[in-house]
């Protein structure tokens, strides 16, 4: 499943920054393969149907489930700036993910 910066560009053209690579979550991981960083799937996503890309609700859940992390604080709140009236959060995901 495609999440990440792509992700965003695929369902908001307008998104405010360009991807600098592509993001996948998947059950297995793949391998290595150049540019291409892997998520370990979280069990609501195995729960649920799969998609090739992450619905966009489900996406915006994901970058609030990071604002909580250090790591690319600003990055991820410009993100979810950009994002909050386009999107709903999913409660049930953003429990799952946080705890």
């Amino acid at each position: 499943m495609l999440i990440g910066s792509q992700a965003a560009k695929y369902y908001f053209p307008d998104f405010w920054r360009e991807a600098n690579d592509v993001d996948i979550m998947c059950e297995v991981h793949p391998g290595n393969l150049p540019g291409i960083e892997f998520v370990e799937c979280p069990v609501y996503f195995l729960r649920n149907p799969h998609h090739a890309i992450i619905p966009k609700d489900h996406l915006y859940t994901l970058k609030m489930s990071h604002i909580f992390w250090n790591h690319k604080w600003y990055k991820h709140f410009s993100d979810l700036l950009f994002m909050s009236k386009r999107c709903k959060l999913e409660w049930d995901l953003f429990f799952a993910l946080v705890s």
